[in-house]
């Protein structure tokens, strides 16, 4: 149950509803052995409450089973259960010592992996910049296809969600554009956008 992102469909199991590919945080669409289901609300929720479902109705025998129970988040682009939105925002986080990390003295792989703050990190859709200001201000977005992401979660949200995303995260995107932060502050401002 949860995620799968195997280009198969799962096979050897009694019952199975998976997200496919990477799924969506809202709304999710499940692959079943029948076909495409859409469910409603967040999918760490989802995928919890179908599990807990799954559980309740196996455990009446006294047969072993075997429960996959696989979540999409962590997973980027991070968007977050929105009765959450605001929990971390006020606080501010210690920066760690490796923000500016060089990777000197380290072999290859650790200096080649895209999971560095300042380069990897894409404005759109981990830090929630919108597309147009991300381009308007002419900052070079690490795997631009990450905009067309952004704007596809943004757009499976209901009217009402959406004013709640917009509330929040509509001030964060006037004060990225007031900053345009570059160089260093750039990773900081990253850092912090995604701790919080």
């Amino acid at each position: 149950i949860g995620k799968w992102h195997l280009k198969t469909q799962p096979t050897g199991f009694d019952y199975w509803k998976v997200l496919p590919d990477q799924g969506q945080y809202y709304h999710p669409e499940f692959r079943t052995k029948n076909g495409m289901v859409k469910e409603q609300g967040y999918v760490t929720d989802v995928v919890t409450d179908i599990s807990m479902q799954w559980l309740d109705s196996v455990r009446q025998g006294n047969q072993p089973f075997l429960l996959m129970y696989q979540h999409k988040a962590p997973h980027r682009e991070w968007w977050p259960n929105l009765p959450d939105i605001e929990e971390f925002t006020s606080r501010e986080f210690p920066e760690p010592a490796t923000l500016f990390d060089d990777y000197k003295g380290r072999g290859r792989a650790a200096k080649e992996t895209e999971m560095t703050i300042h380069t990897h990190m894409a404005l759109s859709s981990d830090n929630k910049i919108h597309p147009d200001i991300v381009n308007k201000l002419g900052y070079k977005s690490f795997m631009n296809w990450y905009q067309r992401i952004h704007l596809e979660q943004y757009n499976r949200l209901s009217a009402e969600e959406k004013a709640q995303w917009d509330k929040y995260y509509g001030p964060i995107n006037e004060d990225f554009e007031k900053l345009a932060p570059q160089g260093k502050e750039l990773t900081k401002w990253k850092y912090q956008r995604y701790m919080q």
